[in-house]
């Protein structure tokens, strides 16, 4: 059976002695690139795994925003946001005035801050 590519998923021909193995998977050399940036790597290159594909040195390093709410770094895209604020979780989303978790519609932001409708 043909190995195929776990990036592209076309076949890898068996006298192809520039693929890649890594992360239980093949590559063809064009596509062992960072998973996030694109970056060429190479087989000596500095990476990591992230989901079961390659991640650079300097993705790996990137520091996300940090949560509004409660302070701590955001590591992954996956996060809240609401005009130039980031949280972690829902549980960060908090009125500046009350204190109390904010809904969905019963809140606005205003200079970095949010607020229910109702403190004002």
């Amino acid at each position: 059976m043909a190995t195929k590519c776990k990036r592209c998923t076309f076949e890898i021909p068996a006298d192809d002695s520039y693929s890649i193995t890594a992360f239980d998977g093949h590559f063809h050399k064009d596509c062992f690139k960072c998973n996030d940036c694109q970056t060429q790597l190479f087989s000596i290159s500095k990476f990591f795994e992230k989901d079961g594909f390659p991640q650079c040195r300097d993705c790996k390093n990137k520091k996300g925003p940090k949560c509004n709410g409660c302070g701590s770094e955001i590591a992954e895209v996956d996060h809240i946001t609401h005009g130039p604020l980031h949280f972690c979780k829902m549980e960060c989303m908090k009125c500046s005035v009350c204190k109390k978790n904010v809904k969905q519609g019963d809140y606005f932001e205003d200079e970095g801050e949010l607020f229910h409708l109702a403190c004002l």
